[in-house]
């Protein structure tokens, strides 16, 4: 339970800081240069701010991991097992909404 917690605050003071502003705008960056778009600002800020290779969506994946290993030690290893299917199935969603 600590862990999350510890995530929640962590997750409120990056987006209470312009770092969250810049990360979005480097997704946007990525992206018009992958497609061979002008690096201008109005090319750019029509970008999508969810870029699929963002490392988020790992430390989405760790933190569910760590909530089924959590789940695994409350009700055996059921928890476990729903816990797992639940990363692999909603991982990248997840990660998506918090970037």
């Amino acid at each position: 339970a600590l862990v999350f917690l510890l995530v929640a605050l962590w997750m409120g003071a990056f987006r209470a800081t312009s770092l969250a502003g810049h990360h979005a705008a480097e997704h946007q960056v990525v992206h018009a240069a992958e497609r061979g778009v002008p690096l201008t600002v109005e090319a750019v800020g029509r970008m999508e701010r969810v870029h699929p290779r963002c490392g988020t969506r790992l430390a989405a994946a760790a933190l569910m991991l760590v909530a089924a290993g959590w789940a695994g030690e409350t009700v055996g290893v059921a928890g476990y097992v729903l816990g797992g299917m639940a990363t692999l199935r909603w991982w990248n969603g997840v990660g998506d909404w918090l970037q």
